[in-house]
């Protein structure tokens, strides 16, 4: 277990495991004011069994004491920390995430923080946050962990095959095509290919491991181009309370082949 104030870390992919439920719900605001950026999903990462109550977790009457607290906080600041637990409910990491308080004063919560965690019951690997608000006391609570998923920076435009196309549009005698028209018959009768893939992208952002399809266009040719430019795509990492970390992006490839 170590203790850190840290405000981004490489964390391997084996690190912790999550449980994403389809219904996901947003993570609470950050009180820096952080988010991730455009384009890149977030939310509140489950717990299984649920988050523990702030005082199962620590002794808070410790913190205040050991901050020379007792008297009374700072009138204002807050902190953030991610707190990782192993499937044993040992305590992996603290690390401070989000601070206004300076620097000195952050080193010594974080150390007494770690020094007090409670281990907790058995379960896979899992992190929740842990945040004090100051100003009127100190005030505890536990949020869950924020997930913000890998996300290629750039997709491709749907790829169209060139050449030329036989186009077939009943018409009565003597109607001349419109332009709305014809490109409602090239719609209608093209045909439209996906593929979808999973990339598992680095802490750094980079792909590091063969494009997988999860879902076949049904041509060879056209999944193979697919995955190519999977590989090839740039993508931002996900990110565990704003920590970078491996895992896995969704990438759609789109095709369109006119007829003829």
């Amino acid at each position: 277990m170590y203790a850190s104030t840290t405000r981004c870390l490489a964390v391997t992919v084996a690190c912790l495991t999550f449980s994403v439920s389809n219904a996901q719900s947003p993570a609470l605001p950050w009180p820096d004011g952080w988010h991730a950026p455009d384009g890149q999903p977030c939310h509140a990462l489950d717990v299984r069994g649920g988050l523990p109550a702030v005082e199962t977790l620590l002794d808070t009457a410790v913190v205040t004491s050991v901050m020379g607290w007792s008297a009374g906080p700072p009138a204002r600041g807050f902190v953030v920390w991610s707190i990782a637990f192993d499937s044993t409910g040992a305590v992996l990491r603290v690390i401070t995430v989000a601070s206004d308080l300076p620097d000195s004063a952050s080193v010594r919560l974080v150390n007494t923080i770690a020094s007090v965690i409670e281990p907790q019951p058995r379960r896979g690997r899992w992190s929740m946050q842990l945040r004090l608000r100051l100003g009127d006391g100190s005030q505890f609570s536990v949020a869950p962990s924020e997930l913000c998923e890998a996300t290629p920076i750039s997709t491709p435009s749907p790829e169209k095959s060139t050449g030329v196309a036989t186009i077939v549009i009943a018409v009565e005698p003597g109607h001349r095509v419109t332009d709305d028209e014809l490109r409602r018959a090239v719609a209608s009768q093209s045909k439209h290919y996906l593929t979808e893939l999973r990339v598992l992208v680095s802490p750094q952002g980079v792909v590091v491991a063969p494009a997988e399809i999860v879902i076949s266009a049904g041509d060879a040719a056209i999944d193979a181009k697919a995955q190519f430019a999977a590989m090839r795509s740039r993508y931002l990492p996900q990110l565990v309370d704003r920590m970078p970390v491996a895992g896995y992006a969704k990438y759609i490839f789109r095709q369109t082949k006119l007829p003829g």
